[in-house]
């Protein structure tokens, strides 16, 4: 299996669980449910445990994708330093899952806030590791760069878009 194989494997994990858990957990502000913001906090501390593999697995996939040919090298960089914020905040996600479960659990009494600060930290964190699948999708779709041209009109940008072998 290729570490490239392997990347585009795990990091679909981390962008479903914040989503799924991002939903579960605003749900769970309208109803009286506590195991429905447990479900929802379990799957934000999930993205940020699957959030590890998924980092991990990149440099080792960059090394294998650069070797290919029509790659775009600007949204290679793109994918990659938005993986780096991405994997940041879905760390930090983690934890605040984590700590919501324990409050959900001990504290009842400071769920609402705590859903909260998890809620709109999971929505910051939804839209960087969306952007950074967005990303890594364009790497070798050659369909979906005229778009990246478009915007960034720059010689070097367009210059930098593909690799031909």
């Amino acid at each position: 299996m290729s570490p490239n194989y392997t990347h585009l494997i795990v990091n679909h994990l981390p962008v479903f669980s914040i989503i799924f858990g991002f939903l579960i957990l605003l749900l769970s502000l309208f109803t009286s449910k506590k195991n429905l913001a447990l479900v929802g906090y379990g799957l934000l501390f999930l993205a940020g445990i699957t959030s590890i593999p998924a980092y991990l697995s990149g440099e080792d996939a960059e090394h294998f994708v650069e070797e290919l040919s029509k790659i775009s090298f600007y949204h290679l960089e793109e994918h990659e330093e938005l993986g780096e914020t991405s994997y940041i905040l879905n760390i930090i996600l983690g934890v605040l899952g984590l700590i919501g479960f324990i409050i959900n659990r001990l504290k009842p009494q400071f769920n609402n806030i705590t859903k909260i600060i998890t809620l709109i930290f999971a929505a910051i964190s939804i839209y960087f590791t969306v952007r950074t699948a967005q990303e890594g999708g364009k790497i070798r779709r050659p369909e979906l760069w005229n778009e990246t041209i478009e915007n960034h009109s720059s010689e070097e940008a367009v210059e930098s878009q593909m690799k031909d072998d």
